[in-house]
Order: C-alpha cells, then sequence, then structure tokens
C-alpha cells in the first residue's frame, strides 16, 4: 500500500517494510520482535488496549516466541494518519509508525490469519470483524469495544465503510450481508444469508457483494434493497461512469449504473488468489489473466497484456499507470 508520503509499505513475510518507488529500502521491521513476547500477552486481559508506554524497550529481556508462530501471520497493510501502517496479526491489530517503531496495539484473537487489509472508517477506528461466532469490533481512542454479535466463519471477510461511517459486513455464518452503525445498531439487513464476499460501496452508498455457495451477486440500493443480480459470484470496483466492474473467477464484466451488464470478457483468476480489479481514473481495467497482467479499454478490449508469472501477492498500484508486485520474493515494478 501507498503511505502519506507517498513511499509503499510491503508485508513480506514476518516483516514489514517501508520502500520508495526506485525501489530502495528505507527500513524493515520483523513484526515478531516488535510485539511483547508470548507470555506478556497471555497475562493480559482478552481485548486490552495496548499503547507504546506498555510495550517493551529495547533493552528489555524477551523470550522466545516459538511457542506461538501462528500469531506471526500478517495481513496486508493499510495506511493510517502520519505515515502510520495498520496491519492484523492473530493476536489482534498493530500500529507502526514512519520509523518502524510499534506504537499501539489490541488484543484481540480470532481476527484471522493473513487476508486482506483492515477497513478503517472516516473517523479513523479500525474494523475488525472476527471469525468463529466473536462478532464485530471497533478499535479507536476510546478502546476496544463490539459493535454487533455476527456469526461469521472460518474465513474473516474485511467489511465495507459507508460515508456515515456506517459499515457493510459479509456474515456468511449467521445473518448474511448488512450494514450497522459504528456505535452499534443495524441499519438493515439483507436476504442474502449466505453472502462471503467483500463488499464494495459506490458515490451513491450503493453496495454490491457476493454469495460463492449460492453461486450469485447482488446489488443493493443505499437503503439495502436489491436493484441488480449477476449469476455467479465476483468481486466489485466502482466504473467511473457510475457503473461496476466484476470480476468473477474466470470473467471480468462491466455494469452500468442499474446493474445491467454491458459486456463481459474471458479472464481466468490464477488458482489461490483472491478476486480484485483496478480500475483507473480514465477507466482503464486491470485484471488478473492467468498468468498475466492484462489492461482493458472501456469496450473490455484489450490495450495490452504483461506476463507476470507466480505472483506472491496481489497486483496494486503505485502511481498512475505503475503498479508493483512481489515475484518470487522480490518487488518488481509494472509500467
Amino acid at each position: 500500500m501507498i503511505a502519506h508520503d507517498g513511499t509503499l509499505r510491503i508485508v513480506h513475510g514476518e516483516h514489514l517494510s517501508s520502500v520508495d518507488l526506485h525501489g530502495r529500502v528505507r527500513w524493515t521491521a520483523s513484526l515478531a520482535d516488535l510485539l511483547p513476547p508470548h507470555g506478556a500477552a497471555a497475562d493480559r486481559e482478552e481485548n486490552d488496549l495496548v499503547c507504546a508506554d506498555d510495550l517493551p524497550g529495547p533493552n528489555d529481556e524477551e523470550t522466545p516466541m516459538d511457542s506461538e508462530p501462528s500469531r506471526m501471520v500478517p495481513t496486508l497493510p493499510a495506511a493510517l494518519q502520519g505515515g502510520q501502517t495498520l496491519v492484523g496479526v492473530a493476536t489482534g491489530p498493530i500500529v507502526i509508525d514512519a520509523q518502524g517503531r510499534l506504537v499501539a496495539q489490541a488484543s484481540l484473537g480470532r481476527i484471522g490469519y493473513g487476508g486482506d487489509s483492515l477497513n478503517v472508517t472516516y473517523a479513523g477506528a479500525v474494523v475488525l470483524p472476527t471469525y468463529v461466532g466473536d462478532g464485530l469490533h471497533i478499535w479507536d481512542a476510546a478502546g476496544l469495544r463490539r459493535v454487533d454479535g455476527g456469526g461469521f466463519g472460518l474465513d474473516v471477510v474485511q467489511p465495507a465503510i459507508f460515508a456515515d461511517d456506517s459499515i457493510g459486513v459479509s456474515d456468511y455464518l449467521a445473518d448474511g450481508f448488512f450494514r450497522v452503525r459504528a456505535a452499534g445498531g443495524r441499519v438493515w439487513t439483507t436476504a442474502l444469508r449466505l453472502a462471503d464476499g467483500v463488499p464494495t460501496v459506490d458515490h451513491a452508498q450503493r453496495s454490491a457483494v457476493s454469495a460463492a455457495n449460492e453461486d450469485r451477486s447482488i446489488l443493493f440500493s443505499e437503503r439495502g434493497e436489491p436493484f441488480g443480480e449477476l449469476g455467479y459470484a465476483a468481486e466489485f470496483a466502482v466504473y467511473p461512469d457510475g457503473g461496476w466492474i466484476a470480476c468473477g473467477s474466470e470473467t471480468v464484466a462491466r455494469l452500468d449504473a442499474r446493474g445491467r451488464e454491458l459486456w463481459r470478457v474471458s479472464a481466468v483468476r490464477p488458482p489461490g488468489e483472491a478476486a480484485g480489479v483496478i480500475v483507473d481514473r480514465r477507466g482503464t481495467i486491470h485484471v488478473r489473466d492467468g498468468a498475466s497482467l492484462v489492461a482493458l479499454d472501456s469496450s473490455g478490449a484489450a490495450l495490452w497484456s504483461l506476463r507476470l508469472g507466480a505472483c506472491d501477492g496481489p497486483v496494486f498500484p503505485v502511481e498512475p499507470g505503475r503498479f508493483g508486485v512481489v515475484i518470487a520474493g522480490a518487488l518488481r515494478f509494472v509500467g
């Protein structure tokens, strides 16, 4: 992801690195070394907020973490104000400053292992869905609190944020796709009971989400009323004209603002890779097709195709017309 100073934050293995746009590494932080030792973490109450003053200093003795290797499976990073970076690990969310130092963390298990970046409200609160029925939590200056029960399953799906800081949640184990206020209280709950895709919200506060087990995707109005449906599971991006791009496992399609399909072309997602599509301000669509990154114009015609091979993570935008991707452990720039 791109930090506020224009540099990149890259998660690789158990490390977080700051890299400039020329590929030079500014610093690398070991997430395992930043966290308190296993015994210290275990002594705290579940959901305790931990601030910088409570963390071990450079001269403090720490015990090995061999007893809990699984807690070092980080999510992709997310950018916060002031050059800070938010990363989720198995023991909870952590915040790292612009110099690579741990400045805050919250103790909250069951937020999942790896996966997409944690989401943040416009007010700066971190949204934390948890698996196996532990509910939806918010972490902000007031502390850590549970705002909705929720069921969820073993796969934690990151939610979407509406303009009023309410949260769109895919809860395939219990209530399906619903919208809840950050302070608690449901706004609406839809009939898409097995929703398990990452939701997308457009500027008009309409939302789109999929249910793989139902093999369909539905578009909802601001009030949670369905107005469009696709007969396959897709992840969505908002198109500049107010329409949508739907990325399925084998196709990518463009929809108009009413959810009607304008065209669909073949684009096969690499095995084991999450669906995703990047749309720039000009309306150029970038999507993975097998081992390649392909650019499509507004009519679905291919502009170019570049073979990448096997990638260690998603392709991400760096600046207009330029992308980054990690291949065989090395950061590559495309474009």
